[in-house]
């Protein structure tokens, strides 16, 4: 009977041993408080600590990155406003000499039309004077 309380206590210990809450779990020792886990949970809970270093080095990473992209968006505005600026101005320049030219094509216009008139007016004159001129020789002739 001993051998067999002996053997039913051997087998009973180890169930005791094995907790029934899931882990990790709190345990207070001497107004000490500790926590504890599994082996396979030190193994999730150190990746997941690796995974978190990783992910500071690469959220490092990817700010320099933003930065540097902000920089150079930065860089690019200022290079649009300053090219819209010039081009206002070309654009500033380009209707002044339109205007210009508009006003010389009027003026060279109004030149050609005067020219035409005076032109007309010359041949009407010489057609006048060389009609009086025969006429005269005409009634010249005939007396």
């Amino acid at each position: 009977m001993k051998v067999l309380i002996n053997l039913l206590f051997l087998l009973v210990v180890p169930f005791y041993a094995i907790s029934q809450e899931p882990y990790p779990r709190k345990l207070i020792i001497e107004s000490d408080t500790l926590v504890g886990i599994t082996i396979p949970q030190l193994g999730i809970i150190n990746k997941s600590l690796v995974e978190r270093e990783l992910f500071k080095m690469e959220i490092k990473s990817l700010n320099s990155i933003l930065e540097l992209k902000d920089k150079k968006l930065s860089e690019f505005s200022l290079q649009i406003i300053k090219q819209d600026t010039m081009i206002n101005r070309y654009q500033v320049q380009v209707d002044y000499y339109q205007r210009i030219y508009k006003e010389q094509l009027l003026v060279i216009s109004e030149t050609q039309k005067k020219a035409l008139r005076q032109k007309r007016l010359a041949w009407t004159i010489g057609g006048i004077g060389i009609g009086v001129g025969v006429a005269g020789l005409i009634v010249m002739a005939v007396q």
